[in-house]
């Protein structure tokens, strides 16, 4: 056999490998560097990575523990992604799992068998967004929750889950509120888990509610959300705000931001203005921008996510809210421009991209000798789009940037998660939308938490409970990109909704001003 065949041959037989952060829950999908690399007994999972074979016939996957190996059974493989399940007899405790397939074994991949590891299963197979819960009538029939068909307060719900394991008792949070009347039933060996509760009577309304899980014991589950709506209408969400399109939707998306960034107290805060648009059809049923789903004011969301790929969707307000996603793009011309205090600037693509815009109007370091001025000083600005094939031209009147003040910015330089934490500020008007997160990325595996919280303008305040920040990796204090910090956003809508231009299902029109710092969480 010559040089280059044998090469093939060896090319050809490497060995399958699992990814960092590669198992996970099936239904919570949390990076197993979060939660020390456990699987709960009973619990569908997931490996991933590369070369991991073809079909269950060519496939092995074991795990070996000090006790004894064992194979588990398998649901689904494909080259980088393999669900399997986690038998009920699985010996607990620290483990080794391998694949094995025709190129060979896989390294060891450290795992921890748990009695319990509860998860949530999502519409979007994500473990965040709507979860997978039926609304059920009087006659126990299914009803899907959809933000279409709400559920109401004290009506039973259905929550399909897994890693339920031996435990006897779960309790459901809605919004902060414990549930009553949970009964959780385990799936047969590789069926779902399912858990019946009645939706508090006092669940606050809205299209995206949060809802968890928790094992007395253990840590709380992912957390997914509901609809709920008192029954005389559809759920609520405030008036304009971008809302996640409907599959086949033409949506146009245009706006500003000021992001305003201090790194360390004491030290100057960095300033940038930013002008940013989309246009697109969305060709998703599904809901897929985690900051489009706003949680009910005075509330919060969770979501584990991985530092390179999520952080950007809730750091840029730009980014998050003007991002299609998967998503065909409309064409709308070449450029907008944006006008205000007489001044003129264009807003190109976004680095070739169809009908997605962004540009930078201003920058302001003083650690710089050159800045470029920053823009956004006036109450209003005039838009126009140049138009294109499928969206032809329009004018438009954007609001100025809302008035916030985050008055103890600087006393949160350390964070006992533990403890909680509190964001108070003055100035906002009844108008404004309150966004709220804190964050944190463990520096080696890139995994992390995101907490995401609505709160009331006029309130001046909002509290973060401990269970909220318990999930938070703790940080070391370290300079460079900000992997550890909190936002508080004020969000300004044109009032009401306004009429789509031609071509356009939806129009949003969006001003952000954002205060964003660095946080030790200990």
């Amino acid at each position: 056999m010559g040089f280059l065949g044998a090469t093939g041959l060896l090319l050809h037989a490497q060995p399958p490998a699992i990814s960092q952060n590669g198992i996970l829950n099936s239904a919570s999908r949390t990076p197993s560097a979060l939660n020390g690399d456990s699987v709960g007994r009973g619990s569908r999972f997931v490996i991933e990575g590369v070369r991991l074979g073809k079909s269950q016939a060519e496939v092995r996957v074991s795990l070996k523990t000090s006790v004894r190996s064992i194979l588990l059974p398998l649901i689904a493989v494909e080259p980088s992604r393999i669900e399997a399940w986690m038998p009920s007899s699985a010996p607990l405790g620290a483990g080794s799992l391998r694949v094995e397939g025709s190129g060979g074994k896989s390294r060891p991949f450290p795992i921890t068998v748990v009695p319990t590891q509860l998860g949530l299963f999502s519409v979007n197979g994500r473990g965040w967004g709507p979860g997978k819960i039926d609304n059920l009538d009087l006659r126990g029939r299914r009803i899907p929750n959809r933000v279409e068909s709400p559920a109401r307060p004290g009506q039973t719900l259905e929550i399909l889950a897994t890693g339920l394991g031996a435990a006897s008792r779960v309790q459901i949070f809605v919004g902060g509120r414990a549930a009553r009347a949970v009964q959780a039933h385990r799936g047969a060996r590789e069926d779902s888990d399912t858990i019946r509760f009645q939706l508090p009577a006092d669940a606050p309304e809205g299209c995206y509610v949060p809802v968890y899980a928790r094992v007395p014991g253990s840590p709380p589950t992912n957390i997914v959300t509901v609809s709920v709506s008192d029954g005389r209408s559809s759920c609520k969400m405030p008036a304009g705000w971008p809302r996640p399109a409907a599959n086949g939707a033409k949506v146009g998306i245009l706006g500003v931001s000021r992001t305003v960034t201090a790194f360390a107290a004491g030290q100057p805060a960095i300033t940038s203005d930013e002008a940013f648009g989309a246009f697109f059809e969305n060709q998703q049923g599904a809901e897929t921008n985690r900051i489009l789903l706003l949680p009910p004011e005075g509330t919060c969301s969770s979501y584990s996510a991985l530092y390179q790929v999520d952080l950007g969707e809730f750091v840029s307000v730009a980014a998050a809210i003007a991002n299609p996603g998967m998503a065909e793009t409309l064409g709308a011309g070449e450029e907008f421009t944006i006008s205000g205090g007489g001044n003129l600037r264009s807003v190109p693509r976004s680095h070739g991209a169809a009908s997605k815009y962004w540009t930078r109007l201003g920058f302001e370091d003083p650690s710089r000798r050159r800045n470029l001025p920053l823009f956004l000083d006036q109450p209003h600005y005039s838009i126009s789009t140049t138009g294109g094939g499928m969206v032809p031209a329009f004018d438009r009147t954007l609001p100025g940037l809302p008035w916030l003040e985050w008055t103890n910015r600087d006393e949160l330089d350390r964070v006992q998660r533990d403890r909680g934490m509190t964001f108070q500020w003055r100035g906002a008007g009844r108008d404004t939308i309150i966004l709220i997160l804190a964050a944190s990325f463990d520096r080696l595996s890139t995994a992390g938490y995101i907490s995401y919280c609505t709160a009331k303008p006029e309130a001046g305040q909002m509290s973060l409970p401990p269970e909220m920040l318990e999930d938070l990796p703790a940080t070391g204090h370290a300079g460079g990109p900000l992997r550890s910090g909190a936002l508080l956003i004020a969000v300004h809508l044109q009032p009401g909704i306004p009429p789509p231009a031609s071509g356009l299902d939806v129009l949003s029109l969006v001003s952000a001003l954002v205060y964003a710092r660095r946080i030790d969480f200990e």
